[in-house]
């Protein structure tokens, strides 16, 4: 096999691996914690419609704007940026089938079918023309991309020029790792399927490179889990205890070298070719 060949395989299997993982929990996820399925929310509420809300506002989106939710979930904050923001016409991504079944559920109860629409596709190779958004944003999606400069370079494709581009996300944060943070940061990628993580002085540069002006780059101050915590305990015959997703994802890391952070970015010209 050629290294072309192995690289290929590689990227499949990542792929697949992202799918399964959504494809065999997303039910769950809903079952527990709702349409919104974020690990951690911003200090301006108890509740992920608040966080979604807060998101809309620090990304400016404005009526009339067709934004790209690219990893979109079962689409809550999708939903939740459409009913908040008159006008705005949603097109949202996911791997996952199942998700994309879900999520045409929460949009016809929410009757938005006319406004938001989901898509299956991989955001590296986005099925829409040159300068389609007006608004784009990632929510805590973008640590799934192995390849971080070709789908920022895809992004801009996509994007208007002026066009705003909103992340929220985790980083690998700097400093050196002992070897328990080491041990910590596997299990978490482990358990997520998430490729190898990056910090956000390398995204601002991917960012930069591939035609975005950075506005923001910043540590989510007073991000909490929560909710995501609550989500996975339900009450039993002895009191509190583990559901179906607290069960499979409460795992202790509380070493992995993270960081949540928020990158805001504005089309400034051409897209530019993807580089490392």
């Amino acid at each position: 096999m050629t290294k072309t060949a192995d690289v290929t395989a590689l990227r499949a299997s990542r792929t697949h691996c992202v799918q399964a993982l959504y494809d065999t929990w997303s039910p769950v996820f809903v079952q527990c914690a709702g349409t919104t399925h974020q690990t951690v929310l911003l200090p301006v509420g108890v509740t992920p419609q608040a966080t979604n809300l807060e998101m809309v506002r620090r990304a400016g989106f404005g009526g009339a704007q067709r934004l790209l939710d690219a990893g979109c979930g079962v689409c809550g904050p999708a939903c939740d940026a459409a009913n908040a923001v008159p006008g705005l016409r949603v097109d949202a991504v996911t791997l996952s089938p199942v998700q994309a079944e879900l999520a045409k559920q929460v949009i016809e109860r929410q009757r938005l079918t006319d406004r938001v629409c989901v898509h299956v596709a991989d955001y590296h190779q986005l099925p829409f023309a040159d300068q389609t958004f007006d608004a784009l944003w990632l929510l805590e999606s973008a640590c799934y991309s192995p390849r971080p400069a070709q789908l920022l370079g895809e992004l801009a494709r996509v994007a208007a020029v002026g066009a705003t581009l909103y992340i929220k996300d985790l980083f690998l944060a700097g400093g050196d790792f002992g070897p328990q943070a080491v041990r910590d940061l596997q299990r978490l990628r482990h358990l997520w399927a998430l490729p190898r993580l990056w910090p956000l002085a390398r995204w601002i540069r991917w960012v930069e490179r591939a035609g975005w002006q950075v506005c923001d780059a910043s540590v989510l101050q007073g991000a909490n889990t929560d909710w995501y915590t609550g989500a996975m305990i339900e009450f039993g015959a002895n009191g509190l205890q583990w559901n179906d997703f607290g069960r499979q994802f409460a795992v202790h890391t509380p070493a992995a070298p993270i960081e949540w952070c928020q990158l805001v970015a504005r089309r400034s010209g051409p897209a530019r070719r993807a580089g490392r």
